[in-house]
């Protein structure tokens, strides 16, 4: 998965294996909307990992995901805060549901880009 992921985004994002079956995307976005595009993001790759894993011979299994997230520096100034916070989001969608993706309260809101 931490493959498929890195091989996902862009070559100045970050894609990272936390431990278990976790995993940390980070997004430098740019222009309009980043809570949009970041939900979008997570929607791709969210399908990207519901793909079939072939084993060989035939086989295949299938995994699932979800994804919360946060924004830098529009949700938490401190960037381990900020962590804390796509948690939090993460473990509210799999209260609810798995397979979706849940922003943090202040990144739902927006944010206005370092970039304007």
């Amino acid at each position: 998965m931490a493959g498929r992921l890195a091989h996902a985004v862009r070559e100045r994002d970050v894609a990272i294996r936390l431990g278990g079956d976790e995993f940390v995307v980070l997004l430098d976005l740019e222009g309009e909307d980043p809570a949009g595009q970041a939900r979008r993001t997570a929607e791709r790759l969210i399908a990207l990992v519901g793909l079939p894993v072939p084993l060989g011979e035939g086989a295949a299994v299938t995994v699932g995901g979800s994804a919360g997230v946060a924004l830098w520096p529009a949700d938490h100034a401190d960037p381990r805060e900020v962590l804390e916070l796509a948690d939090a989001a993460l473990y509210a969608v799999k209260r609810g549901g798995r397979g979706h993706v849940r922003l943090h309260d202040g990144a739902a809101r927006g944010f206005v880009s370092r970039n304007k």
